[in-house]
């Protein structure tokens, strides 16, 4: 296996096939997202005149996933 492959069954399929029972790897990075300001609104939520849902929050999660990390919404 080459540096920065993902680790899925078929490469613990690679690595059992060599008799390798051990990997080094990097941990996947938690990454904090927290959206700040009165105009928003979770998108659970009616939203009142003035405001404005959170959209930003649920886009930044979503990038953060598609690179391999962890989001963690603080709110």
């Amino acid at each position: 296996l080459t540096k920065g492959v993902v680790i899925r069954p078929s490469e613990v399929g690679v690595l059992a096939s060599l008799g390798r029972s051990t990997a080094m790897v990097i941990r996947r990075p938690v990454v904090a997202i927290l959206a700040t300001g009165d105009e928003l609104v979770d998108i659970n939520q009616p939203l009142p005149l003035g405001k404005i849902y959170d959209s930003n929050t649920y886009s930044l999660a979503a990038l953060v996933m598609r690179y391999g990390g962890i989001p963690r919404i603080l709110g």
